[in-house]
This record gives C-alpha cells, structure tokens and sequence, in this order.
C-alpha cells in the first residue's frame, strides 16, 4: 500500500475542529506513509446511518476499524434507497457536468481574449466542480474546500485515474499543477501571478480528461 484513507470519528462536545484535525492527522503520517483523513462528528455519521446513506453503510459494511476508544456507539444502518439516491445523482451529476462545461467554455473565451488570468480562474472552478461532483455522485458526500489537491486525494478513492491526469512527477507538471491551485486566488488578487497561453491549453485538455471520467462514473 502507498497510501490509506482514515475515517476518524469525533465526539464534538470537545469542540474539535475537524478541518484541524484531519490536517494534524495527515500531517503527522507523513514522514512515513501518505494518508488522507475525513473526520466526522460522530452524531453526523449516526444520522447518515439512520437515513441509509450510501457512504456511511459502506464504511458500516467493509471498513477496517483500526482504533476504538469505546465510547462512540454507532446506531443500526437503514438500508439504502437505491431509487431516492439514484434520482438525487442525476440531478447532481446533471447540475455539475453543466457548470464544468460552462467553465470550460468560459475559459476558451477568456483565453481567446488574452485575459489569461480569468481563463486560469474559469479552469480551477472547472476542475472544482468536476471533483465535488464526481464524490458527491459516488459516495455521497460534499467536502467544504477549494483546495483542488486535496479534492483530487479525495476523489483518488473512487478513480485511480486522476494522479495521472494531474501528474507531479517532474518540475513542469508540479508548476502546471501549481499555477491552477493558485488560480482560485492569485488569479483575481496577486499582482504577481500570470500564466501563459500554451499552460492554458494544456490544462484545459487535463480538465477534459477529467470531465470524462465524471461522465463514466455516472452510470458505475
């Protein structure tokens, strides 16, 4: 294994902060394997398991319980409605892969426009929207970040594909990553950021890749 997938469970009444949490967690596990964290408050999780949500039976079902403090009672899972969570998916996957397309589309005239910095916004909100589909539509689940390396590690658990659309394997595809997860911000507020016209291009065509997979996952 190269790399693990932690759900950690958190009594609230302490008043943890999740976000804080799971950043202490991974990076404590760093030095030695890489690992990935979503952390829940436990009465959250209870409430999936009650109303048969999809990602919280499968955790129920094939997960691997590596710690238990012995405090944390999980209730009995409700059977999932295939039917209700077949039509929520569509709507989302239906609402989603539009947004992506918009984007897409709005980056192309952007670019055409020489307003490179825009078009770099318009990619990383493609690419945004793309992910938090393609998670939302396979377990469920929405996680509050625009920070588009840790939706790609998210999403990693559901299409192993993804490491190889947004490789960082050498200097070039660690920057081009780079220049699109500064996009979000830097494209509207730092003086200083630019990209140019050919980055453009390339990432738009890894952002296509990636709009096919979310448009396979749908039926899977």
């Amino acid at each position: 294994m190269s790399h693990y997938y932690l759900l950690v469970l958190v009594n609230k009444e302490g008043k943890p902060n999740c976000n804080d949490l799971q950043d202490r967690i991974e990076n404590s596990c760093r030095n030695f394997i890489p690992v990935t964290a979503i952390v829940l408050d436990i009465n959250h999780f209870n409430a999936w398991l009650t109303e048969g949500h999809p990602f919280a039976n499968k955790v129920v079902q094939i997960a691997e319980c590596i710690h238990d403090v012995g405090n944390i009672p999980l209730v009995i899972p409700t059977l999932i409605d295939e039917v209700q969570w077949t039509k929520l998916n569509e709507m989302i996957f239906s609402t989603g892969l539009n947004k992506v397309q918009e984007f897409l589309a709005g980056a192309d005239l952007f670019r055409i426009r020489e307003q490179n910095k825009m078009a770099a916004f318009m990619l990383h909100q493609a690419t945004e929207q793309a992910l938090h589909t393609l998670f939302k539509i396979t377990t469920g689940m929405y996680i509050h970040t625009h920070n588009l390396d840790k939706l790609i590690r998210y999403c990693s658990m559901v299409s192993y594909k993804l490491p190889g659309i947004f490789p960082k394997n050498n200097e070039k595809n660690e920057r081009l990553f780079q220049l699109l997860q500064k996009a979000y911000v830097g494209s509207r507020y730092d003086k200083d950021y630019s990209i140019f016209t050919n980055d453009l291009i390339v990432i738009s065509e890894r952002i296509r890749e990636l709009e096919k997979i979310l448009k396979d996952k749908k039926f899977r």
